[in-house]
């Protein structure tokens, strides 16, 4: 009885059941979407809500340690700064005190030297004047005239001449130790043009010419032949050689490369 009457109800009632649990489920399945999108949106609001934290955070720390690589540098720079111009000045300070070691030397040398060469003329003049006297006591005692003034004049101008070429070549070793080669070669060469005999003078003129420019080939010729002659004449120095030796490997070093060509 009671199946037929539950049969009897579905039949007349079972598409409205349906519907009425179809629009449930349906109604189910909304709510539930819409609170999964309601979640989502939650989510994804707090989830960018974090990321501008965060890179906000990010990017103050970013900054606040980059000002103070910016302050590091800047106070590393500060004493780079302050350390090279201690050291310049130190350095300054080191080249002025050897200039002036180096002109206090070059001074008591050249005053030295003209002391020296003072006292050279000094003697060279007094015993001119022992000369000349000895000339007149021997003349009169042979009865023969004495010397004219044009003789002792000629005389004196030797001697003046002398005293001159010696002051000059004082002056050119006094350059040519203070590294001023070129001035102290032009000075040699007055007194060996002056003197011929004097080898010590062509030497260093020579010397000097080739330490001035040790690479000028041009003057290669001059120098081998300058210093050859004063070796044949035995004039013997160890310059020489290893003068010699520069100029042929220089030479060597132009003849070589065009060979190989």
């Amino acid at each position: 009885m009671l199946r037929s009457k539950f049969l009897l109800f579905l039949t007349r009632y079972g598409f409205f059941l349906t519907l009425i649990f179809t629009l449930a489920i349906a109604i189910i399945m909304t709510q539930n979407h819409a609170a999964q999108n309601k979640r989502a949106a939650y989510f994804e609001k707090t989830t960018h809500e974090q990321f501008a934290v965060q890179t906000e955070l990010l990017l103050r720390q970013f900054t606040e340690q980059t000002k103070l690589l910016l302050e590091q540098f800047a106070e590393y720079g500060e004493l780079l700064l302050e350390q090279f111009s201690e050291q310049s000045e130190l350095l300054l300070q080191q080249f002025a005190e050897q200039d002036t070691l180096r002109l206090g030397e070059f001074a008591e040398q050249t005053e030295l030297l003209q002391e020296t060469g003072h006292s050279i003329a000094a003697s060279l003049l007094a015993s001119t004047d022992e000369i000349i006297h000895e000339v007149r006591i021997g003349a009169s005692i042979n009865m023969q005239p004495a010397a004219s003034d044009d003789d002792m004049q000629l005389v004196l101008d030797s001697l003046f001449m002398q005293s001159v070429l010696i002051d000059i070549e004082q002056e050119a070793t006094a350059l040519f130790l203070a590294g001023r080669y070129a001035q102290a070669s032009a000075h040699f060469l007055t007194v060996s043009n002056a003197q011929p005999e004097n080898f010590e003078a062509r030497f260093f003129y020579f010397y000097s010419l080739f330490r001035n420019n040790r690479m000028d080939r041009g003057n290669y010729p001059r120098i081998r032949e300058g210093l050859l002659a004063l070796e044949r004449h035995g004039f013997i120095r160890a310059e020489i050689r290893t003068v010699l030796e520069f100029i042929e490997q220089e030479e060597w070093r132009d003849i070589i490369p065009e060979a190989q060509l």
